[in-house]
């Protein structure tokens, strides 16, 4: 098998099972939580922000300077 067959088909399954463990959490924890109104308003805040933040890091750290970017993702990371 080639390089790029094997880099697709590992990159698929990465994303199969990160998509799996999303899927968990927002069933869980926002879709049908069992929680109060405003406990699940905070869960699913938390959620979206994490999930913008981390492609948010690795564009930043790609595209801005080490110096700048260092901060960048020291900010999405530990807010």
């Amino acid at each position: 098998m080639s390089r790029l067959v094997m880099l697709l088909i590992y990159t698929g399954i990465l994303c199969i099972l990160t998509s799996l463990v999303h899927y968990y959490l927002w069933k869980k924890l926002v879709k049908d939580p069992q929680l109060t109104h405003w406990k699940a308003k905070w869960i699913k805040c938390f959620l979206v922000g994490a999930a913008v933040a981390i492609p948010l890091s690795v564009i930043a750290r790609i595209t801005l300077s080490f110096e700048i970017s260092r901060y960048v993702v020291y900010l999405f990371i530990y807010g």
